[in-house]
């Protein structure tokens, strides 16, 4: 019985240093980007607990819009054509153990001009990777943990490589079977795809961990 009582004790205690050393921060607010009078050809993006949703850009520029405030913000820098957005916080201790904002305020919304843009890297946890009638020239790259990645009528001029843990993958390629060579590595799961050479320029990568794999192309 003492020990339960010291252990519940700990437990509160640690509770209020945790929240104690969050900074709390000012409002968050919703902000934005757009590419005029830069020349974007590449897009990578590397958060985390961060949901990341591509959709065609409306016109030929690059627009971003997400959220931050004094102590959780983003850092978007240029450099020969490739666009790097990354997350910066000042957030405390609790930042680093996870304590999140709401649902809305975790969405990173990115679109981007259809086959102007030669690479798109994506990385983030926790949070979905979403892809929806995007067309990438060269390579796309999605990592997740812990959040599905789902898309849907994505097209690649080159490979197109998909890492993910204890969460499923789901989506669908424009073009056919024959045109990757397919390296699939699934653990505690089940997966529509199976490692073939096809003798194909292209490949595509898919590792999961706990998670589903169902890709098909159209």
């Amino acid at each position: 019985m003492k020990k339960i009582l010291v252990l519940v004790v700990s437990l509160i205690g640690m509770a209020v240093f945790f929240s104690g050393c969050a900074k709390e921060g000012g409002p968050i607010e919703s902000k934005s980007y757009t590419s005029e009078g830069e020349n974007i050809t590449s897009v990578s993006i590397d958060v985390r607990d961060k949901e990341i949703a591509v959709t065609p850009s409306y016109d030929e520029l690059v627009h971003i819009n997400y959220y931050e405030n004094d102590t959780r913000y983003y850092n978007i820098s240029i450099s020969d054509g490739l666009l790097v957005l990354t997350e910066k916080s000042d957030g405390g201790i609790g930042e680093f153990f996870g304590i999140k904002s709401s649902n809305q305020e975790n969405v990173i919304s990115l679109q981007i001009p259809k086959s102007l843009i030669t690479t798109l890297e994506i990385s983030t946890t926790n949070e979905n990777i979403l892809l929806s009638d995007i067309t990438i020239t060269d390579s796309i790259s999605l990592s997740n943990n812990r959040g599905n990645i789902s898309f849907h009528n994505v097209a690649s001029g080159g490979d197109i490589t998909i890492n993910n843990k204890n969460a499923d993958i789901t989506g669908s390629i424009l073009g056919k079977y024959e045109d990757y060579n397919i390296s699939c590595d699934i653990k505690k799961g089940d997966s529509s795809l199976s490692s073939n050479d096809n003798g194909a320029v292209k490949n595509l990568y898919v590792t999961n961990n706990n998670g589903n794999i169902d890709v098909d192309f159209k």
